[in-house]
């Protein structure tokens, strides 16, 4: 059993979860969140645009085999179950069919959803919790490739007026962890 936002107590495993989940989006989503453009402005250009140019290349075949054979052989595998000694043992039989996935991804092409989550676990702030306030989600795993590819998606996705003005600022993570809107 556990106390909901409104103080009252839900038992069973498929009520906590939905309630568990509709806390947790709430927290997590800011009503309302638009994007300030007349700030944009005030950014300096940082970004030459030789170096955009070649920041937004196509990865070549020795780039990905370079990234693919620089991860850990040993490491967790992914939601595809599969970790870095798989891939680097069926490099030759695979790698056209990888490089053209990454090749499609940043032509533009939607990641499919299974690449970009995370496993989440809850976890308790207290010795004997009683509500969903006396949780913490932590991410169990979040492979730095699905960020590279989450970013370049973003990237993408981002409004692209005429003038050269947009920008990403990476942020101090735990502040953005707390909050997120995806609003624009």
């Amino acid at each position: 059993m556990i106390n909901d936002e409104e103080g009252e107590w839900i038992q069973g495993d498929e009520s906590i979860g939905e309630a568990a989940c509709r806390y947790f989006e709430g927290q997590f989503t800011k009503p309302g969140g638009l994007i300030r453009e007349d700030l944009l402005p005030c950014i300096p250009t940082m970004i030459k645009n030789e170096d955009n140019t070649k920041l937004s290349k196509d990865p070549t075949m020795l780039e990905h085999k370079d990234v693919v054979f620089s991860m850990n052989p040993t490491s967790a595998a992914g939601p595809d179950e599969m970790n870095g000694k798989f891939i680097q043992s069926c490099w030759e039989v695979i790698k056209n069919d990888m490089l053209n996935m990454v090749l499609s991804f940043f032509g533009g092409c939607v990641m499919p959803r299974y690449m970009t989550y995370a496993f989440l676990v809850i976890l308790p702030t207290v010795e004997f919790p009683n509500s969903l306030t006396e949780f913490i989600p932590i991410s169990l795993r979040r492979c730095i490739l699905e960020d590279i590819m989450l970013a370049r998606e973003i990237v993408q996705d981002i409004k692209k007026p005429n003038t050269e003005t947009n920008i990403i600022i990476k942020l101090d993570m735990a502040t953005a962890y707390d909050r997120v809107s995806w609003g624009v």
